[in-house]
C-alpha cells in the first residue's frame, strides 16, 4: 500500500495527472473495505494541491471508481469529499449525477454537481463537429466563461449578504471543477421525463461593448457506468425533480 501512496506524491509533484489515477485506483481496490480511510487519504491529496487532486483528476479519478464502486458507492463518495474537502459553508452539494448539459459554453458531457447557488460541471467539452476538447474552450468560450464566473459571483454576494455568506465566494470557491452554470435569476423553468431546461441572461464583453446575451439552459441526466435502465429511472426521476426544486428556490435567494 506505501508503494502506492509514495507513486502518488511523486505523481502529483510532477502533475502527471494519468498516473495519480491509476495509483489512487489501486488503493480504492484495496481499501474498499474500509472506505472511510480511503476518503481519508485522498482527502489529504486534496488538501495539499487541490487543482490537481480534484479539479483536474476528480473526472478520470470517478470514471474508474465507477468500475470498482456501486452507484450508491460512488455518489456517496462524491458527497463525502466534496462537503469535507472542498465546499466551504454554507454551500454543499446537494446532489451529484453524470449527464449533459448545454447553452452556455457546452455542451458538457461529464459529472454535475448541484448546490443551492450554482450547478458545477467536470468532463469534456463536445464541438459541434462531435470532436471531443476535455477541459478545453475556445478563446469565445474562455471569455464567455469568465463573465458568467464574474456574474455568478456579484450575484451571488449581492443577493445572499453577508450573514449567508460571511465573505462571499473566493475565486477559489469557482475553481473547484473547470465549469459553473448560474441557477440565481433564472426563468421560463421546465421539466420533463428527459431533461430540464431554463432560460438566463448574462453579460459579456465585444469590440469594448457590453453585450447581454439570452440563452437556454439544458440539463440531461445520463446513466452511471454499468447502471441498469430499470434502476436509473427511478433515480433520474429523483434528480429531475431536485434540480427543478433548487432552481424554482434560488429565484427567492
Amino acid at each position: 500500500m506505501s508503494k502506492f501512496i509514495e507513486k502518488l506524491k511523486k505523481a502529483m509533484e510532477k502533475e502527471k495527472e494519468q498516473k495519480f489515477v491509476k495509483n489512487l485506483k489501486k488503493i480504492l481496490e484495496n481499501k474498499k473495505d474500509d472506505i472511510q480511510s480511503f476518503y481519508d487519504l485522498y482527502g489529504k491529496f486534496i488538501q495539499e494541491n487541490r487543482d490537481f487532486a480534484l479539479s483536474n483528476c476528480y473526472y478520470l479519478f470517478r470514471r474508474e471508481a465507477s468500475k470498482i464502486l456501486s452507484v450508491e458507492e460512488l455518489l456517496n463518495m462524491d458527497q463525502y469529499l466534496l462537503n469535507n474537502y472542498a465546499f466551504k459553508k454554507p454551500e454543499k452539494l446537494l446532489i451529484s449525477f453524470t449527464g449533459k448539459i448545454k447553452g452556455l459554453t457546452g455542451p458538457l458531457e461529464g459529472v454535475l454537481f448541484l448546490t443551492d447557488y450554482r450547478i458545477l460541471g467536470t468532463g469534456e467539452m463536445k464541438g459541434g463537429s462531435g470532436s471531443s476538447t476535455k477541459g478545453i474552450l475556445t478563446g469565445a468560450e474562455v471569455s464567455m466563461a469568465k463573465d458568467i464566473n464574474a456574474m455568478m459571483k456579484k450575484k451571488m454576494t449581492d443577493t445572499l449578504e453577508q450573514e449567508t455568506l460571511g465573505e462571499g465566494f473566493s475565486e477559489e470557491q469557482f475553481k473547484i471543477f473547470p465549469h459553473n452554470f448560474p441557477i440565481i435569476n433564472a426563468y421560463n423553468i421546465n421539466k420533463n421525463t428527459y431533461a430540464i431546461n431554463y432560460m438566463i441572461k448574462f453579460e459579456y464583453q465585444k469590440k469594448s461593448k457590453t453585450k447581454v446575451k439570452e440563452v437556454v439552459v439544458v440539463i440531461i441526466p445520463m446513466k452511471e457506468e454499468g447502471e441498469k435502465s430499470k434502476a436509473f429511472k427511478p433515480r433520474k426521476e429523483l434528480i429531475l425533480d431536485k434540480l427543478e426544486e433548487t432552481i424554482l428556490k434560488a429565484q427567492s435567494l
